[in-house]
């Protein structure tokens, strides 16, 4: 059932343009009533009006490719621009009513006397509609707020698609239907209208690869080099000679204090580090122990005592 609220009598296209959902020119709000009568009689008595909004929807992917974008809209907001006010709905006219309210009864199928049908079955229980008990059934018990929400669905839902089949189905086209055009139906003066704008953006961005070998042979080697770091440090730290060696076969050529070997000083440097690879050397104090002053040369092991702090050398 319907009852109109009371308007001026002037034509829908006189209405004054507004902005914004709060603004209204009826003096009291249309209201539909909804009746169900299952174990006990539910009677809701609502207003309704529409709601203007605008949208900002992104989509995602190639509108050159098979497969469509994927959209969805992130941004809403009430309307800005110029509009009719939020009491003036298609429901207005009888004509228009009558036709959705019988169409939306049929849409739940032929039912059976004493059985909810499946409407109000989803407005009993929206989780799972199908398999609530279709005799038992107390819409009374909901709260208004829930309620006022299901019923709303159900309006939107089978009105929707009525204006715009194709936007459904996923079949939106820049044109307008014949069918879905306002010369075809009740006068909407010229407000349903859509636009569609091709943009293709590409965001780039640096993206970077890693191989996982390459990173742990990058790990592993600079592990290596940091310890051999920490280890010269140690060895620097604890290393009291002055640190003067470098090819060890040079210091052994005319060397005082270490025994030359056969052929002495004709010796290339691989051939001399050939003939002594098993000496063990010492870079030490070469004077004993009970001399005041001791001196540091390189010599053969047993020759060479170990430097010591404390004591003067030259």
């Amino acid at each position: 059932m319907w009852r109109i609220g009371s308007f001026p009598t002037q034509n829908e296209t006189e209405f004054p343009a507004v902005t914004g959902n709060q603004e209204t020119v009826t003096s009291s709000p249309p209201t539909l009533l909804f009746q169900a009568r299952h174990s006990g009689k539910t009677v809701a008595y609502c207003g309704i009006k529409r709601i203007y909004v605008e949208s900002a929807i992104t989509c995602i992917g190639d509108p050159s490719l098979l497969r469509k974008p994927q959209c969805a809209v992130t941004a809403m907001r009430d309307s800005l621009r110029p509009h009719q006010p939020s009491d003036i709905t298609p429901f207005l006219f009888a004509g228009t009513f009558v036709s959705f309210s019988a169409r939306l009864a049929q849409s739940a199928g032929q039912g059976h006397a004493g059985y909810a049908t499946v409407t109000e079955r989803y407005l009993n229980n929206t989780e799972n509609p199908l398999l609530a008990d279709a005799r038992h059934m107390t819409l009374y018990d909901q709260p208004k707020r829930v309620f006022s929400q299901r019923l709303s669905q159900v309006l939107n839902t089978y009105f929707l698609p009525s204006l715009l089949p194709e936007g459904i189905v996923d079949d939106l086209s820049v044109t307008l239907s014949q069918d879905s055009t306002p010369e075809k139906g009740w006068n909407l003066n010229n407000t349903l209208s859509r636009t569609a704008t091709a943009i293709v953006t590409n965001h780039s961005a640096e993206t970077y690869a890693v191989s996982g070998g390459w990173v742990a042979i990058f790990i592993f080697s600079s592990l290596v080099m940091f310890g051999a770091a920490v280890m010269s440090a140690i060895l620097a730290h604890r290393t009291s000679i002055p640190d003067v060696l470098g090819y060890v076969s040079s210091f052994t050529r005319d060397a005082k204090y270490f025994p030359l070997p056969q052929g002495g000083s004709r010796l290339d440097g691989l051939a001399r580090s050939r003939i002594l690879k098993n000496w063990v050397v010492r870079l030490g104090d070469v004077k004993g122990s009970d001399e005041e002053i001791g001196h540091l040369a390189f010599a053969e092991v047993r020759a060479a005592g170990r430097a010591r702090k404390g004591r003067l050398y030259w």
